[in-house]
């Protein structure tokens, strides 16, 4: 299920009367914005049929990767606070969620020329696996992640050339 809010039709009522809005000028608020619909609503139906094609441009803000990157560590800390205290029954999966989305954040954060050109969000990028590292070893565990967390955790990963 996508958390894109182009992919939903909720009611304006409801977003106000839960005060559901969009932090502006943030990126990936969206699996907030969803969760907090998801919790609101006295029901949710899904159709499984697609109503709308998302194309995502190459230089779009969801798809470069720069300082407005990290928010994906705070949107998910928000979410996982959400969930357990309304949800804990799904604390699990969202653990699970969470731990992938920073991942990948943590990796690009840790690719190429991304750690010189962005070292705010690189050092963010290693706190949040000193934070996350249990989550992440137990949802991101196969062979190559394995060897991936490896060379992310001892700085090599950036270094090494294919």
């Amino acid at each position: 299920m996508s958390t894109g809010p182009y992919t939903k039709l909720v009611p304006r009522r409801l977003l106000i009367d839960n005060g559901i809005r969009f932090e502006e000028g943030v990126t990936n608020e969206d699996v907030l914005w969803t969760a907090e619909v998801f919790a609101a609503a006295d029901s949710v139906i899904f159709i499984g049929e697609a109503l709308y094609f998302y194309f995502a441009r190459e230089a779009s803000v969801t798809s470069s990767f720069g300082e407005h990157t990290a928010i994906v560590f705070r949107i998910c800390r928000k979410l996982e606070e959400m969930v357990q205290a309304n949800y804990p029954s799904l604390h699990e999966s969202c653990s699970e969620y969470c731990a992938k989305a920073c991942w990948s954040v943590i990796l690009t954060a840790s690719r190429g020329d991304n750690r010189k050109r962005f070292p705010t969000v690189y050092d963010l990028a290693m706190r949040e696996l000193a934070e996350r590292g249990d989550d992440i070893a137990r949802y991101c565990n196969s062979s190559k992640e394995l060897l991936l967390r490896f060379l992310v955790s001892t700085h090599l990963y950036g270094l090494i050339k294919k």
